[in-house]
């Protein structure tokens, strides 16, 4: 007899806690902040790219402190949209690029594996290097410079 008491006590307890239970799962869950109420709102919009940055193609004069191929074509297109794309001078790229101010990075950059001459692709994979190690920028007239983290210019191009 005292085990069916218990068992309905218990019962009784569970039935009581039960709403309780899931009311607070259903917070944790949809809130994103671990239980804490928040007040909806729409994330944040993404940085507007300056028009400076996305008006023409930029051309590669300098990668590392090394100079480029004469005769090699290594651009950088960036779209109002935040997409870097491209020619490393012998494959094609694209990727997506972040600007926030003068801070810039790029994403994972895709690339296609065309085959060609051993420098030409010694300074593309110097140049999609230099992007991902990007994390800002300067940019004056017709020359846009990225910068490494440090400060230091990875690449200077300027406009087509």
């Amino acid at each position: 007899m005292t085990v069916l008491i218990d068992r309905h006590r218990r019962t009784i307890a569970l039935r009581r806690l039960l709403p309780c239970a899931v009311i607070v799962l259903m917070t944790a869950c949809t809130s994103g902040h671990g239980g804490r109420s928040t007040s909806p709102s729409a994330p944040p919009e993404p940085a507007a790219i300056p028009d400076a940055l996305t008006k023409s193609p930029w051309l590669a004069e300098d990668i590392g402190g090394g100079g480029v191929i004469d005769n090699a074509q290594t651009t950088l297109t960036i779209t109002a949209e935040g997409r870097a794309e491209g020619s490393g001078g012998c494959n094609r790229f694209s990727g997506p690029v972040s600007i926030d101010g003068d801070a810039m990075t790029f994403g994972h950059i895709a690339s296609t594996r065309k085959a060609c001459v051993p420098a030409l692709l010694d300074q593309e994979q110097k140049f999609l290097i230099a992007l991902a190690g990007t994390r800002s920028y300067t940019l004056d007239a017709s020359t846009l410079t990225l910068l490494d983290a440090s400060g230091r210019p990875v690449v200077r191009l300027t406009r087509m």
